[in-house]
């Protein structure tokens, strides 16, 4: 398998530093001021930690219904453009994962 997510560590970290709201805001016409804060809360966790956290995520989103497969493809739509071939896999596994909870 390629790489798994503590390999993205020191690049994930570069990207959240480096990472611009307003400017993403006009790329992609979405509010996204507090996405800086999200990425910063999730750093330093291990794998096992980032995926328990997202099944947790997951299954409050799918009991409260505020969580379909739809969202989850347009959240792959808007992702996939900006992630790099093993990235782009990894999401696609962890989005099946997230359909079948």
């Amino acid at each position: 398998m390629g790489k798994d997510l503590r390999s993205f560590k020191s690049e994930k970290q570069n990207k959240a530093k480096d990472f611009d709201p307003e400017k993403a805001q006009k790329e992609h016409g979405e509010d996204v001021g507090t996405l800086r804060e999200e990425m910063v809360k999730y750093e330093g966790k291990s794998e096992g930690e980032l995926m328990a956290e997202l099944k947790k995520k997951v299954k409050e989103g799918r009991e409260e219904g505020t969580l379909s497969d739809e969202q989850l493809d347009s959240f792959y739509d808007k992702a996939a453009p900006i992630l790099d071939d093993d990235m782009k896999k990894r999401l696609e596994e962890l989005i099946r994962m997230m359909k079948e909870q």
